[in-house]
């Protein structure tokens, strides 16, 4: 280790690269090719691009969302050993909400 200060940058003697100079016009074209300001982006829900709907197409879409089957309490309540978990076998527990 040397005793100069922190931050002391020394020529190495095996190594010429990195110390080569470059104009200011070289420097100024460098700066302007790295340079980059981000376009600020749009706050809020993203545009959404809608066909127009009739009445008769619309009743048609909520009748095909709606018909659904519901599914039946026997599949909803836990058996067995599920049953006995109790609280970490919830909704909230398993952080579904």
């Amino acid at each position: 280790m040397s005793k100069r200060p922190w931050g002391t940058v020394s020529k190495p003697k095996n190594m010429s690269l990195g110390y080569q100079k470059i104009s200011n016009y070289d420097v100024e074209k460098v700066v302007n090719r790295l340079y980059y300001v981000p376009k600020r982006r749009e706050l809020g829900p993203p545009k959404r691009s809608t066909k127009p709907m009739n009445a008769d197409q619309i009743d048609r879409m909520v009748e095909r969302l709606t018909k659904i089957d519901r599914v039946p309490d026997s599949r909803r309540v836990p058996e067995g050993k599920l049953k006995e978990i109790g609280i970490l076998n919830s909704f909230a527990w398993k952080g579904y909400n």
